[in-house]
């Protein structure tokens, strides 16, 4: 028998390259990103999508919601810059020589240790979104409030029961960050009526608030601002603390064998009032996000919009055990391709985790959502 050839050893640059901290590299990338929690999020260097694009620290990783582009510090240069695999790593280890093993020690060692910093910065953000999401909830007002009342009758929508998951804050501020503060500073741009949902867990505990912001002016609208700098539309929904997995329970009857869940409180609203499905708990799934987790490569193809759930994302929504049936609804006011392979990707992941489970999907057709389609019928 031959003698084994050994296996060429790995290229140093690689250990190198995946040592940067992901944020620096971002930042030398020239992406303008905003903290939210334990991400930075801001427009993604691929797709263009504006809000999607979120890099995390602490895995050293990123990932966009919308192109589904994801992967390490090489998968980012290569995103940014249009590059192949070896420019990317030219771009962060330098041309290919050999590496002083003291020079890799050392960089193993800084990476190391900026891996423990961002760990302990995402908890103590964690914790204040928490204490914050708690501290929002307990002042909203529970039950119905006329101005709250009205905007959702003007979308043709009226509870009965009123749901124990929303409530309303008469003057609930909109804060944003300033560019002439150094340092993150927030300043209160707007303070006035919102919708105000909680977020319950898998474990059915209160875990964050959704708010939903309204303009009394202008029936069932929501609120239109613009940032005091950029003059960039932003957005009238905002969460707070802990929405990975979690869902707004519109309704949650005991012994639900059939679950309808849209993306939105509206959209969810609508199916829940049609009376289509008696019994069903009615669950808004916060984010088209949550709701489909993660995908993974089509094989042989490329990860965009492949409807194909990576089963490691175990942040991601999973209905709870003992449905039959599983209804997610489809807006079609969005990009048609990513909003399919979105719900696609969520029933799926719902069907892998239980096998007996049946899924559909109803949608209100394309430039539309079921709720455009309620106001229509009414004339509101």
């Amino acid at each position: 028998m031959p003698p084994r050839v050994p296996d060429r050893p790995e290229d140093p640059r690689l250990e190198i390259a995946r040592a940067e901290p992901i944020k620096d590299l971002a930042d030398r990338l020239g992406l303008r990103l905003m903290r939210a929690g334990r991400e930075w999020q801001g427009a993604c260097p691929g797709c263009g999508g504006r809000d999607r694009f979120a890099v995390v620290p602490a895995k050293n990783a990123f990932f966009c919601r919308q192109c589904q582009a994801a992967g390490d510090q090489i998968d980012l240069v290569r995103l940014a810059h249009g590059c192949d695999f070896k420019a990317a790593l030219s771009f962060l280890g330098g041309a290919a020589a050999s590496i002083d093993p003291a020079e890799l020690a050392r960089r193993r060692e800084k990476a190391e240790a900026e891996a423990k910093r961002q760990a302990e910065i995402e908890e103590r953000a964690r914790a204040r979104a928490k204490r914050d999401a708690r501290e929002i909830w307990t002042a909203a007002k529970p039950g119905p409030d006329p101005i709250l009342v009205d905007y959702l009758a003007a979308r043709g929508l009226r509870f009965d029961p009123w749901p124990k998951s929303i409530r309303f804050d008469p003057a609930a501020p909109y804060k944003v960050k300033r560019a002439a503060h150094r340092g993150g500073n927030w300043e209160t741009l707007h303070a006035g009526p919102a919708m105000v949902a909680a977020v319950q867990g898998p474990d059915g505990k209160f875990s964050g608030v959704h708010r939903t912001w309204i303009d009394p002016a202008r029936p069932g609208q929501k609120m239109r601002l613009a940032h005091p700098d950029s003059g960039d539309d932003l957005k009238s929904k905002l969460t707070r603390g802990s929405i990975k997995g979690g869902a707004i329970r519109l309704t949650d009857p005991p012994g639900a064998s059939v679950m309808v869940m849209g993306e939105g409180i509206e959209t969810t609203a609508t199916a829940w009032i049609s009376g289509a499905y008696p019994g069903a708990a009615f669950w808004a799934g916060v984010s088209l996000g949550n709701m489909a987790g993660m995908m993974r490569r089509a094989p042989g193809g490329k990860p965009r919009w492949s409807g194909l759930p990576d089963m490691s994302d175990e942040g991601a929504f999973f209905p709870p055990p003992g449905l039959d049936r599983l209804i997610y609804l489809e807006d079609g006011d969005s990009s048609p391709a990513m909003t399919r392979a979105s719900v696609l990707c969520g029933l799926r992941r719902a069907q892998l985790t239980h096998p007996r489970l049946r899924g559909a999907i109803v949608t209100a057709g394309e430039g539309r959502d079921l709720n455009d389609l309620l106001r229509e019928e009414t004339g509101k």
